[in-house]
């Protein structure tokens, strides 16, 4: 059975590693739900602002979790338009490779402590954004020879599939397309024994194309080339909502499933099952859900997190997974 975990990270609210008592709470709360098997961990100059033993000390000992640099990306973006492991640029490129090893450095350390399950996946996007003429199939081919010659222990080093910059209106994320890194890691699998794939996300699938349809096809796609590792299930709308503009990478939980949904999420329970049959039964999945604007209490911020993995639970004991 797939593991099923939360990028919790989505729905906290800003700076919560400032407040001590209250990043406890919140943790305390994931570490006691039965819904939770594990986290989506972001990365950006460590697994967390004070160090790896803070990281460690909030984590369940028995999560099977996986880390994403996407909060990397996007904030080294920001001041470095060209940043990205499939950057044209090199020294751009070269920043990228660095934080992905970064980033191993702190799985691996966390694996030490918690054992090996502890850390099953790292997701890593190619990058650069936007519709930029500064993305390189070859730098991207490069960059991930490298990656995946480093001792990972086993951790799956996943691509997480984006919107891409071939995608329909502007860009959320604008990274390469879906064919373009499928090639890509078909050229690799014959170089080097080390685990490779793809991690598909159901929002970012959508924006792309503006069709809820595109991630049952793209799981079935990779199911069958043997290249889906994840899936993480998060909402979009083509209408504005308590969460963000339409069509925007704003992380909405599934719709109409009581306490916690949103009516206006093109994400559903019917959605997700057509993704289940499509995807088989990849290394792990998830949602990745955010806070509505009027939540105030820590707990009202994961509601939705909550309600997603509920439906996402019941789809997968239906599906007899």
């Amino acid at each position: 059975m797939s593991q099923l975990i939360v990028g919790a990270y989505a729905a906290a609210p800003a700076l919560l590693h400032s407040d001590e008592r209250a990043e406890d709470i919140w943790f305390s709360s994931l570490r006691d739900s039965p819904l939770v098997g594990g986290l989506e961990l972001p990365f950006i100059n460590g697994l967390h602002p004070s160090g790896i033993q803070r990281a460690l000390s909030l984590m369940k000992p028995s999560w099977r979790s996986v880390v994403t640099l996407m909060p990397c990306v996007w904030n080294r973006l920001a001041s470095d338009a060209a940043y990205g492991i499939a950057s044209s640029d090199n020294s751009s490129r070269e920043k990228a490779i660095k934080d992905v090893s970064d980033a191993r450095t702190e799985i691996l350390k966390v694996r030490d402590v918690n054992g090996p399950g502890a850390v099953v996946a790292v997701q890593v996007q190619s990058g650069p954004g936007g519709q930029q003429d500064n993305r390189s199939l070859r730098a991207f081919t490069d960059s991930l020879y490298e990656i995946i010659s480093w001792d990972w222990d086993g951790v799956v080093v996943s691509v997480e599939h984006c919107d891409s910059h071939r995608g329909v209106g502007v860009p959320q994320k604008g990274f390469l397309s879906l064919d373009e890194e499928v090639a890509v890691l078909a050229e690799l699998y014959g170089s080097t024994p080390t685990v490779t794939g793809h991690t598909l996300n159901w929002a970012r699938s959508v924006i792309e194309s503006r069709d809820a349809g595109t991630p049952t096809r793209q799981a079935e796609s990779l199911q069958k080339a043997a290249s889906l590792s994840g899936v993480i299930y998060s909402g979009v709308s083509p209408v504005p909502s308590p969460y963000g503009g339409a069509w925007t990478d704003a992380h909405l939980p599934v719709a109409n499933s009581g306490e916690g949904s949103e009516p206006t999420s093109l994400l559903t329970v019917e959605q997700m099952g057509a993704v289940e049959r499509a995807a088989g039964s990849p290394l792990y999945k998830g949602v990745k859900i955010a806070a509505p604007r009027h939540a105030t209490s820590l707990l009202e911020r994961l509601e939705p997190s909550y309600a997603t993995l509920r439906a996402l639970a019941s789809v997968t004991v239906n599906e007899g997974r």
